[in-house]
């Protein structure tokens, strides 16, 4: 694929998995949601706006290929509830956000789509079909920082 636009503004989503897996990663908000331990979908708890900078970057040399990973039987394209059982209480002040971020454009051979994934960190599986998406080139994002006195300021 040529000419892929990274959008300018991402939303960087910290999600967890059951309580079972444990996992927890940096995902890319409204992309790919399964978990790269398990296989099952992730929640997301909290979700941090990140900017795009000019600069390309290396894409993180991972054989994702190599790795194990149980695919659930749930892609079919149609909406998926979410079970199992989450920690929606999840302390979000724990939560360390990185400064900066790697993202994938990341593209799905079965579905013909293309996706952004947090390169190095969240997982390669299409959430539609399950099959290991090509990572095709990577941009740095930065978080973008509000001021604490306007963090949660309400309008008057």
């Amino acid at each position: 694929m040529d000419n892929i636009i990274f959008p300018e503004k991402l939303w960087i989503a910290f999600a967890i998995c059951t309580y079972k897996c444990k996992n927890k990663e940096f995902i890319v908000d409204g992309s790919s949601q399964v978990c790269k331990c398990c296989g099952d979908f992730l929640f997301r708890i909290k979700s941090e706006k990140y900017l795009l900078n000019d600069n390309k970057v290396n894409l993180v040399d991972k054989k994702f290929a190599e790795e194990t990973i149980v695919i659930p039987e749930h892609y079919d394209h149609e909406p998926v509830e979410v079970e199992g059982n989450y920690d929606v209480d999840y302390d979000e002040s724990s939560i360390e956000w990185p400064e900066a971020v790697n993202v994938a454009a990341a593209y799905c051979p079965t579905e013909d789509m293309l996706d952004f994934i947090v390169d190095g960190s969240s997982s390669q599986y299409c959430q539609y079909c399950g099959t290991i998406m090509q990572r095709l080139e990577a941009r740095q994002y930065s978080l973008i920082k509000i001021p604490k006195n306007r963090k949660n300021k309400k309008k008057a």
